[in-house]
């Protein structure tokens, strides 16, 4: 075999290992997967510095919101099977789903996004969400895209 025909098939070896590589990475149609929404949303944004034990907001002892989102599993758990409790939010919305069937009642919709932090959220007189996310997180269109479609095809752990 010749020196020009070697190089041919280890440059062809490469590129055929390199497109192998790709498929492991998500693809635009993964973005609403409960993994790339905690991948490329929750700890990107840093949500789990805050809301994860030791966290900001998850030890506040006059208002502690106890999401943990330290890893994947917790953060799927604690989102899809917790309800608000306490006074964690503008007046009492106390038994609202975290993540509900439908972002209009789903409590982290109503933190996150302007068009559903609405009073008498979920239909809970005198519950409004907070809104300090509204303007902290800045998530982008398709990050908010990514979790409405997410909740709206019913929080699928995937």
């Amino acid at each position: 075999m010749t020196n020009k025909l070697k190089h041919l098939v280890v440059a062809g070896l490469i590129l055929a290992l390199w497109s192998c590589s790709e498929d492991t990475k998500p693809n635009s149609t993964d973005t609403t997967k409960f993994t790339s929404i905690y991948t490329n949303i929750i700890r990107f944004h840093n949500c789990h510095s805050c809301h994860a034990p030791g966290g900001q907001v998850f030890d506040n002892p006059t208002d502690p919101v106890e999401l943990n989102f330290s890893t994947e599993d917790l953060a799927y758990s604690t989102l899809t099977s917790k309800n608000v409790a306490g006074p964690t939010s503008k007046g009492t919305c106390t038994g609202i789903k975290i993540v509900n069937t439908t972002p209009q009642t789903s409590f982290l919709a109503g933190v996150l996004f302007s068009e559903y932090n609405t009073a008498n959220f979920a239909g809970v007189t005198g519950c409004t969400p907070y809104s300090v996310h509204l303007s902290d997180q800045n998530l982008s269109s398709s990050e908010k895209s990514a979790i409405v479609t997410w909740i709206n095809n019913g929080a699928p752990r995937n």
